[in-house]
């Protein structure tokens, strides 16, 4: 036998060796997989898809539960489902390939694309703001919430410029902070239709989808479209599923419904290199600098952060019920992906728990929590001697809503029509608040001590004027 078949022969057996090894490897993953899932994998209960990619190759995949409870539909990987706000990023790479056609730049302005903001700050607002997260324009959801909003309350494309262009003033200056704000990323596909002449679904499906075959991929731009094995929606409640549903027509923010065959050809195409070039996932990751100079964690659509020193970036996404998550760790260039259609499913925790099997992390005992040693500041009803001033009804023209304060039963209450009451505190060094609804309250009085108007905020609406009605 001559030495050149014997080294063939070397090569045929190691090859076969390894492949065995790698299907051991698969199989072992593929059965704590399903040992970590069983509980939810039965027909009483709603599903999701998992799906790891490795080096641009599938690497496993498998369904859990149900698409649909009513007539018994499993959970497939052709179960099409809301991505939430993953679509952000989808959003964010249609806006990259504009730049790199020279249609757009990161510091075009807003007024460039709607002429009604130019004697607005609003307008002087750029792409990559917008981009990144660091507009300062107001929250479209806490908008709804404000007005008494609820779950399944539609919003439409059209909201997004009107708030805009209602909006007295910004949460901060462009650039100065970081507040997630899905009215910029609708303010982003409307800019993505101007430039290109074509709808925002009709460009994904031109430009991304159609090229890398992702034939069950939609944008609900019409109110209740139902697509091809569409996952119903669910939420937890007295102990029994309730369908939920999202009735808007917001997209670009979201909107974005696919299967977890074409997520994983998605993210394939942004983690594979080409000839001499980085991944094309490598354009998203330009993280934002605020004017102070502090580089935050959020990049285009898609956030750094570290588990158990393992390095990876990430996003996730909920509208109604619907739950998805991906993870991109690029140690290993593996993609994670995760798609629900429950409300109760908790995607980071899953993640990290997908993230321990596959680094063989061990679990670590939960260690006691110390109480907090960090002095509170007391909060305390507000006395009637104060209250005389505050009583009567305060309209928010930008937010096109209206509170009242009334005193009942010797305590002040800030009163919604349909969201209630909560009631008025003070705290010892001078501050009011409102909670759930207002974080913090500030009375402006006239010489005579009589409030003429209240700077009102919430979570992430900052400063809105609420204007005493006679």
């Amino acid at each position: 036998m001559t030495n050149s078949l014997c080294l063939k022969l070397l090569m045929i057996v190691a090859l076969g060796n390894l492949s065995v090894c790698v299907m051991a490897q698969q199989e072992s993953l593929s059965i704590k997989m399903d040992a970590l899932f069983k509980e939810k994998d039965h027909t009483k209960h709603p599903g999701f898809s998992l799906s790891i990619i490795t080096n641009g190759n599938v690497s496993f995949r498998n369904s859990y539960g149900m698409a649909n409870l009513e007539n018994g539909t499993p959970f497939r990987e052709s179960t099409v489902s809301d991505l939430g706000s993953v679509a952000k990023h989808i959003t964010n790479y249609a806006i990259l390939q504009l730049i790199k056609e020279k249609k757009l730049s990161f510091s075009d302005k807003l007024s460039t694309f709607f002429p009604t903001l130019i004697n607005k700050s609003s307008g002087d607002i750029t792409m990559l703001q917008l981009m990144q997260h660091t507009s300062g324009l107001r929250e479209i959801y806490s908008k709804l919430a404000l007005q008494g909003g609820r779950m399944g309350h539609p919003i439409f494309q059209e909201d997004a410029l009107q708030l805009v262009e209602m909006s007295e003033e910004q949460n901060f200056p462009a650039g100065s902070a970081f507040s997630y704000c899905n009215t910029g990323y609708m303010l982003l596909a409307e800019i993505i239709q101007k430039v290109s002449h074509l709808s925002y679904e009709a460009y994904l499906n031109e430009k991304i989808f159609q090229p890398l075959g992702m034939s069950h991929s939609f944008v609900m731009d019409i109110q209740g479209e139902i697509f091809p094995d569409m996952a119903n929606s669910y939420s937890p409640s007295n102990n029994q599923w309730t369908a939920v549903y999202d009735n808007s027509t917001a997209f670009g923010q979201g909107g974005i419904y696919m299967s977890l065959d074409d997520i994983e050809k998605w993210f394939i195409h942004l983690t594979k290199a080409g000839k001499q070039e980085e991944p094309p996932i490598y354009s998203l990751l330009k993280k934002a600098v605020l004017t102070i100079g502090d580089t935050l964690n959020y990049a285009l659509g898609i956030e750094n952060d570290i588990f158990k020193n393992i390095n990876f970036w990430q996003h996730t996404g909920s509208s109604a019920g619907y739950r998805t998550a991906f993870t991109w760790i690029p140690s290993t260039n593996q993609v994670i992906i995760l798609k629900s259609n429950y409300s109760s499913f908790d995607a980071i925790k899953t993640t990290q728990e997908i993230m321990s099997l596959l680094f063989s992390i061990p679990p670590e005992n939960e260690i006691p929590k110390t109480p907090s040693t960090t002095k509170s500041t007391e909060s305390l009803p507000i006395g009637i001697q104060d209250t005389q001033s505050w009583q009567g009804d305060y309209f928010c023209k930008e937010m096109d809503v209206r509170y009242s304060f009334q005193f009942l039963n010797n305590t002040l209450y800030c009163i919604h029509p349909n969201r209630g009451q909560a009631e008025v505190k003070k705290t010892s060094d001078g501050k009011y608040s409102a909670r759930p609804f207002f974080t913090s309250l500030r009375p402006i009085m006239d010489k005579k001590g009589n409030i003429t108007h209240i700077f009102m905020d919430t979570s992430d609406l900052i400063h809105l004027k609420f204007e005493k009605m006679r």
